[in-house]
């Protein structure tokens, strides 16, 4: 299991939209799916509708940072900062 940190941010000036989102998974393709998964539904709440984070994710997704962990833990979101 890894850490992976992925960073993005819609540059000024079409916005100033973005965030930092720590999710556990195996590889970037689980990361991937799990982003995608959740910023979709909160789409369909209208609480990120502002947000253009599927149009990068997969570019933002292989860029991110990961760390191996030690420890065993279930694969998905950890901590997350959006503006």
């Amino acid at each position: 299991m890894k850490l992976f940190i992925v960073d993005f941010w819609e540059p000024f000036p079409s916005s100033e939209y973005g965030g930092v989102v720590v999710v556990a998974g195996n590889d970037k393709d689980e990361v991937y799916n799990i982003l995608l998964s959740h910023f979709t539904y909160h789409k369909r709440d209208h609480s990120l509708t502002e947000y253009k984070f599927s149009d990068r994710l997969r570019t933002e997704v292989d860029s991110a940072r990961e760390f191996e962990l030690k420890d065993d833990i279930s694969a998905g979101i950890i901590k997350m900062f959006i503006t």
